[in-house]
């Protein structure tokens, strides 16, 4: 023990002190002490002070002289039982429903909300002080000098211009990749859209880059076989993806390659590969020779390939600049994008793998057989 903590000791005996970190009825022995005395909003009231303190409690061996009971009451005010938005007070001191205060539902409980707490939770987040806030005791409440109970720089400057000077909102973001399941019409099909068939074997040989597995709920924005993304560069691109993306409907991937041993001819073979991509995906595939670029396409189902341009012609005429400053253009750009619903070729028809012809025909054979067999059994 420290030196103050052993002279507390000599005085106090056998000691522990308790801030909130102990099963104790603060409020309860606070009054017992003659500190102040529980009101309807079940706080405990210091007369001339108000309600905003913590408690703390020190439990020791030693004998004292207690202190008398404060004997007080909110007298006819009824303002706090009045102003619980959730109707959890009553006009007996000390008493509240716990299945109702908002506080102890938002703070302590830990399961789903009740749609009566639903009702009048309005904007609240972390509890309610309503009670409080109308307590004529806390009128004249004076703001504590204590340093470590000053609000934050951080948070008396929430708001929006301040917060983006300052540090970047979305540090503390979770991003999520989510699969969705529809029926490509185009992947399937035998129609003009026919893409080269390229299995596993030859995208290997090739270079090319297969789709991003999703792991811990997430997958990766920035895809290279050769290159290693900075983390907080795939990042920004998920960020991407998360905040801004889903406002065209789009899902951004962006594909390296080295420029040495692959020509711009390359993302004709990872389109056949992908057959095309999803009719969400915008991809964009860049060859790298150094930390230059030597090459740039883009490729999505968009019917005018706008942003495809553009972004070609950014890389063009930047082609010395990290991929940051194309995601901060791309920001600006992304909503000349317009998504192409693959309804759009509802004329197509999907060709059937031997499987599903097999299936077929062995269903009509047997529809055939059973339909004999029941005229027979007439």
């Amino acid at each position: 023990p420290g030196e103050n903590d052993t002279e507390m000791h000599a005085i106090l005996a056998d000691y522990r002190i308790c801030v909130d970190t102990a099963p104790l009825r603060e409020r309860y022995w606070a009054q017992q002490a003659g500190v102040g005395f529980v009101g309807l909003n079940n706080q405990l009231i210091i007369p001339g002070k108000g309600s905003y303190f913590f408690l703390c409690a020190i439990l020791t061996t030693l004998e004292i002289t207690p202190d008398e009971p404060l004997v007080s009451s909110c007298g006819n005010c009824r303002r706090c039982v009045k102003a619980c938005p959730a109707g959890a007070l009553s006009n007996s001191p000390g008493a509240v429903d716990a299945r109702r205060c908002l506080s102890c539902l938002t703070i302590e409980y830990r399961g789903e909300l009740p749609p009566s707490a639903l009702k009048c939770i309005g904007n609240r987040v972390y509890g309610c002080d309503e009670c409080q806030k109308i307590c004529p005791h806390n009128a004249k409440a004076e703001a504590t000098k204590i340093a470590e109970f000053q609000p934050s720089e951080e948070l008396l400057t929430l708001d929006a211009e301040a917060r983006e000077s300052e540090s970047d909102p979305t540090e503390k973001l979770f991003t999520i990749t989510e699969t969705h399941s529809y029926t490509n019409k185009i992947r399937n099909s035998n129609s003009i859209f026919r893409f080269e068939k390229i299995t596993g074997e030859e995208a290997d040989r090739l270079g090319l880059i297969d789709y991003p597995e999703i792991n811990n709920f997430d997958a990766p924005t920035v895809l290279s076989r050769h290159f290693n993304i900075a983390p907080n560069t795939e990042r920004a691109f998920r960020v991407f993806n998360s905040i801004f993306a889903p406002k065209v409907e789009m899902h951004l991937f962006i594909l390296l390659f080295d420029a040495s041993t692959a020509s711009v001819n390359i993302v004709d073979k990872q389109r056949s590969f992908w057959h095309g991509g999803n009719k969400n995906e915008f991809v964009v595939c860049i060859g790298l020779k150094g930390e230059e670029v030597e090459w740039a396409r883009a490729f999505s189902w968009a019917d005018e390939p706008v942003l495809e341009v553009k972004t070609v012609d950014w890389f063009r005429r930047n082609p010395r600049k990290e991929l940051i400053d194309f995601l901060s253009w791309l920001k600006e750009n992304y909503t000349v994008w317009k998504r192409k619903e693959f309804s759009d070729f509802n004329y197509i028809r999907v060709s059937l793998a031997m499987w599903q012809v097999l299936i077929v025909m062995i269903s009509a054979v047997a529809g055939s057989l059973l339909s004999v067999y029941l005229e027979l059994g007439k």
